[in-house]
């Protein structure tokens, strides 16, 4: 087992590089290339074809260069870091000793080793940085790193449908949207508007704001989120609060649900059957509904043969 885990892993790191050495206008390596001629560190003992290493590529000069700069990044806004934490693996933890079957030893079970390192390492820095057990973080930086062909920061951005964003900015009192089924007998459907209650530190709790189960209260958890349809050349997964914040949402977002008040934005017109009228049958009082719009007239789309 640990002869192909370890075929497995050269092959994966096999293809990585080989992307990078195709890609390398990708990466606008000629951008290095240009660094290296206006320093004069040409080498004629080393000639041939450079191939440039990103910082993505785990080990190359550039990875551990731009590691430094992160830490230095945090060192000049937060000052000198107060601890300097190294957190290894112990054959010896009750875990794994009572995972291993009869006549096995942990040098076996590279696998269980790896697996149970990996949990106790997610709870040591979810008590360093959620609970604060040595008190209040300011700032950390990991040492240990996946190796990935993209940036994080690249990946961050990334928002596609059905997905919550990387931050979510909440506090009490704003409105949030949930986008998953939770437990739809008691209201806690997808596209529920919310009020949020409290935030702890690994959940949210909040009130339905609105309609038949209105002042309902859900703890949300953080969930793996992967979208349903995905146009990226890799699987995205995201653990986060299944929560966006909902200031404003759409008109079928809001079919079935009763409003105090609503302001309908009309800068572009519905374009979908029946949309404008789902939108102002919201609120039950004409005085209780505002339009936005650049003209005193709009197109009430409907289509007859769906009638």
């Amino acid at each position: 087992m640990q002869q192909y885990a370890v075929d497995q892993f050269a092959k994966i790191e096999g293809s990585r590089l080989d992307w990078v050495r195709n890609n390398q206008r990708a990466i606008r390596a000629e951008k290095y290339s240009g660094l290296i001629d206006a320093n004069g560190q040409n080498d004629l003992q080393n000639a041939g074809r450079r191939i440039i290493l990103p910082p993505t590529v785990y080990g190359s000069p550039r990875f551990y260069h731009e590691k430094f700069q992160d830490a230095m990044a945090i060192v000049r806004k937060f000052g000198k870091p107060d601890l300097f934490l190294t957190f290894t693996c112990n054959p010896q933890w009750q875990e794994i000793q009572e995972a291993l079957n009869e006549g096995e030893s942990y040098t076996d079970r590279p696998d269980l080793c790896v697996r149970v390192f990996k949990m106790k390492m997610d709870e040591l820095l979810s008590d360093l940085t959620c609970l604060h057990v040595m008190g209040k973080v300011k700032a950390y930086t990991p040492l240990e790193e996946d190796s990935h062909l993209y940036p994080l920061e690249y990946i961050h951005t990334l928002i596609p449908s059905g997905v919550p964003p990387h931050e979510l900015k909440l506090k009490k009192g704003c409105p949030i949207m949930l986008m998953r089924n939770f437990d739809p007998y008691k209201g806690h459907c997808n596209g529920t508007k919310y009020i949020v209650v409290n935030l702890h530190s690994r959940i949210i709790e909040a009130k339905i704001a609105s309609g038949p189960y209105k002042d309902n209260v859900l703890f949300i958890p953080r969930i793996v989120i992967k979208p349903s349809e995905s146009t990226f050349p890799f699987q995205l997964k995201r653990k986060q609060f299944p929560v966006r914040p909902c200031f404003a949402i759409t008109a079928n977002k809001s079919q079935g649900q009763t409003l105090g008040k609503v302001g309908i934005c009309l800068e572009r017109p519905f374009f979908s059957h029946g949309a404008y009228y789902v939108a102002q049958s919201r609120v039950g009082k004409k005085s209780s509904l505002k339009i936005m719009a650049d003209t005193q007239f709009t197109e009430n789309v409907v289509y007859p043969e769906i009638l």
